[in-house]
């Protein structure tokens, strides 16, 4: 599953799927420092967004559950268009509470059910040469209440949610290695940061 929300992000921003804004209508002005951010593999990944009409970085919110969904790749802006960088690197989260009885309220830590790290090697023409991929392990087991608790080897503690914008950050080590060469896990140092404006979904 995670392989393919990964691999069908890099599809969208480095295949011709990113529509201009032109033509979109204009929105209030969004925060300033909205965006994902982290040191993945020793790397800086920055994915600045531009609020929801953003075609880069996109966020869904899943307030029965504390899901957290989002997808940032990253991009630069050529005029009013979102163009993929050169050499891009991707971040995938797929994160919640799935022993949640009742909605949570920020603060709380989610379990990433489903989380990737990508990075694509371009050629001169923006196509896809190459890309290597890693993806968080995750299991489930029952409490003593039988209640199913999940673990992951990434997890995001939401900050705050204030009805349009969801903050806060990431950790954990992405373990699963999906190629033969290269590390078999690459470690997020520290903590990501993610500041978003973000859909709400049930």
């Amino acid at each position: 599953m995670a392989v393919r929300f990964v691999s069908a992000l890099a599809a969208i921003l480095l295949l011709g799927g990113l529509p201009s804004n032109g033509m979109a209508k204009k929105r209030p002005r969004a925060p300033r420092g909205l965006g994902v951010f982290a040191t993945i593999k020793g790397k800086r990944f920055k994915a600045p967004s531009i609020g929801l009409g953003d075609r880069c970085v996109v966020a869904t919110y899943l307030p029965a559950s504390g899901g957290v969904i989002v997808s940032a790749g990253q991009c630069r802006r050529v005029g009013r268009r979102q163009v993929p960088k050169h050499n891009p690197k991707l971040v995938a989260l797929v994160c919640g509470v799935a022993s949640a009885t009742s909605p949570p309220v920020p603060p709380f830590d989610a379990p990433c059910l489903t989380a990737g790290y990508t990075e694509i090697r371009t050629g001169r023409f923006g196509q896809i040469v190459s890309q290597n991929q890693w993806t968080a392990s995750t299991s489930f087991a029952l409490d003593t209440n039988g209640t199913v608790v999940e673990s992951s080897s990434v997890t995001a503690h939401v900050t705050s949610f204030d009805g349009t914008y969801v903050r806060g950050t990431f950790t954990g080590v992405f373990d699963t290695a999906h190629q033969a060469a290269g590390p078999a896990a690459v470690a997020i140092d520290g903590a990501g940061s993610f500041y978003l404006a973000v859909r709400i979904g049930n």
